[in-house]
């Protein structure tokens, strides 16, 4: 049997939710529907899911860097203590996120589809 490690359930958690990630971010970025910002400024614009998808970045929200007209969101899977997060990140332009989104040292950075990469950061 093999153990339940962090790397199988993220890798469960994008297998099951991937098609739903697109949705929502497809929908964020074209402006089809009003999100409500909770914060702007420092590590992005912080934007609450509406309720039918805040079980795809914990804590019901996401984190926006934009870079121009370029912008990368974040759907948590991971928020930790110290500012260590991790998550799934959609890419507008299908670019890397810039090593200093999101305000994080990241740590690991994979490309796991078009316009999706894993991030990690630790602070």
């Amino acid at each position: 049997m093999r153990p339940l490690t962090t790397e199988a359930v993220t890798e469960f958690n994008w297998q099951v939710n991937q098609k739903r990630l697109t949705e929502v971010a497809h929908g964020m970025a074209s402006g089809g529907r009003n999100y409500s910002i909770l914060k702007e400024g420092g590590r992005g614009t912080e934007i609450n899911l509406p309720d039918g998808a805040k079980y795809l970045s914990n804590g019901g929200a996401v984190l926006v860097w934009h870079d121009g007209k370029d912008s990368w969101t974040l759907f948590f899977t991971f928020t930790g203590v110290l500012d260590s997060f991790a998550g799934f990140v959609y890419s507008t332009n299908g670019k890397i996120p810039p090593a200093d989104g999101f305000l994080g040292n990241p740590i690991e950075i994979i490309k796991m589809a078009p316009n999706w990469y894993w991030y990690s950061s630790r602070n």
